[in-house]
């Protein structure tokens, strides 16, 4: 049996795995095209098309094709073609678990405080 702390902290854990959650779903939703369109030229990427997949550099985007510059020139691809961009940048990924490390070993050495603090009359 869980006492109040308990229980009250069970709840807050709940309620924060919720919306942890809720957050990667919205965050999941399909990508627009407008992410192709904020790609700097220059940027490395994989564009992957229903045929072939070529790796290179952007030259260029709009709203209806992108270009990329490969070992073997230059290729245009239409937008109603390609199925997926990802971009090769280095991931962030180590550098964002750590951080959430950080914060986490830091709330646990937070002193704890009792919920059940004593009511004041005025």
């Amino acid at each position: 049996m869980l006492n109040r702390r308990e229980s009250t902290t069970v709840e807050w854990m709940k309620l924060f795995l919720l919306a942890l959650i809720c957050t990667n779903v919205l965050t999941g939703a399909p990508k627009t095209w407008d992410a192709v369109g904020r790609l700097r030229p220059g940027t490395p990427v994989e564009v992957v098309t229903s045929t072939r997949s070529e790796i290179g550099q952007v030259v260029s985007s709009s709203t209806e094709n992108l270009t990329i510059r490969t070992n073997r020139g230059e290729h245009n691809f239409a937008r109603s073609d390609i199925i997926r961009v990802t971009s090769r940048t280095r991931s962030k990924r180590v550098r964002n678990m750590l951080i959430g490390a950080g914060i986490g070993v830091n709330w646990r050495s937070l002193p704890r405080v009792p919920c059940d603090l004593p009511k004041v009359e005025h």
